[in-house]
């Protein structure tokens, strides 16, 4: 994530520099590279779903975990720019505070329907069941 946020940051540098083409490159980029995570949480989280499946109950609750973690690291970036927001709120910034706002929701309708396309397990655990209420 640090090498997707460089790039954004280099996209925001150039958007400043009001160089819009080359800025909307660099933030297709970093959307290229967060599509390319999603799909590998998505397998991670099928396999889990197989693994269940198949009664490996402990093989699939580390693919659960795995999954988690995946989603916490994305999380802590969205609960990043929440924050920016809410210092933008908090210096009467309202419109700007808005901007942030939106921009976590967006993100977070777009893992959650990247995270659809996975199947519901047959069964339910506290992992499963975590992952299916987040997709």
């Amino acid at each position: 994530m640090a090498h997707v946020r460089s790039v954004k940051e280099s996209g925001n540098a150039l958007w400043g520099a009001r160089r819009v083409r080359s800025a909307a490159r660099k933030y297709r980029k970093c959307l290229r590279f967060l599509e390319h995570l999603m799909a590998h949480v998505r397998s991670v989280k099928e396999s889990g779903n197989a693994l269940w499946g198949a009664r490996r109950v402990r093989s699939a609750a580390r693919k659960y975990r795995k999954c988690l973690r995946f989603l916490e690291h994305l999380m802590a970036h969205v609960r990043s720019v929440k924050e920016s927001g809410n210092a933008l709120w908090g210096a009467r910034r309202v419109r700007s505070a808005a901007r942030k706002y939106r921009k976590c929701l967006r993100f977070l309708e777009h893992v959650r329907d990247r995270l659809r396309a996975a199947k519901k397990p047959r069964d339910s655990c506290e992992y499963c069941t975590v992952l299916y209420c987040i997709s």
